[in-house]
């Protein structure tokens, strides 16, 4: 379908600048209806780009570049506050060892912070972003074997409990229901009830898995 309307350019009256008017069933600067990306950007948070592409008729970068038009405006502005546990882990990008550090609320159960790279430098700037005060409110972190991340964090928070998984032989794995001490190793959250809801790297399941030995406490 084909939406054609004539659209005025109106000159500003305090600068000599020409601007294009806006229109309610399109985003600035766009050649789609606003509907159309927004079911773009919903398809490519659970497709690659080349499914979306072919599903929506349209080209694989334009993909990408509809999907951070829509994050830009519609992504949660308040997905930082009250942070109180939080995963830090990696996946990788592309090859050639590129890597994005990707920050979880485990209590939410969401992603809130991305940025590429996985350097100690990419997870201070997560805490830089946060803010001092928001900062101290973090009472747990866990991560994986990441030295650069676990540096991050201590340097940044010296006083947060911090989870790290650590590798272990199969034979030194326990029984499932050894994993209870590892789940229990997060406190109950006290201000909803909801509790640790970790993600499955930490799962009580995946953790029983691995026995105790499968994490430490720093």
């Amino acid at each position: 379908m084909w939406i054609q309307r004539e659209i005025r350019r109106l000159r500003c009256r305090t600068c000599p600048r020409v601007v294009i008017e806006d229109v309610p069933w399109a985003r600035h600067d766009s050649g789609f209806t606003r509907p159309f990306e927004d079911a773009v950007g919903l398809l490519a948070r659970r497709n690659d780009k080349t499914t979306v592409a072919k599903s929506c008729g349209i080209a694989w970068v334009t993909v990408g570049k509809t999907a951070q038009c829509v994050v830009a405006e519609l992504l949660d502005r308040s997905r930082l506050k009250d942070l109180r546990r939080i995963a830090v882990d990696e996946i990788s990008l592309r090859k050639h060892q590129r890597y994005l550090t990707v920050v979880t609320d485990h209590d939410r159960r969401q992603v809130v912070w991305v940025a590429e790279g996985k350097r100690i430098d990419v997870l201070e700037s997560f805490f830089s972003t946060l803010g001092a005060d928001a900062c101290v409110r973090i009472a747990i972190a866990t991560m994986g074997m990441s030295a650069a991340y676990a540096n991050a964090v201590t340097e940044t928070l010296p006083e947060l409990q911090l989870l790290r998984e650590v590798p272990i032989d199969s034979s030194a794995r326990g029984p499932r229901s050894r994993g209870a001490s590892c789940a229990a190793s997060l406190p109950p959250q006290t201000d909803d009830g909801r509790g640790a809801r970790l993600n499955a790297r930490w799962r009580a399941a995946d953790l029983g898995q691995r026995g105790d030995e499968g994490c430490r406490r720093r």
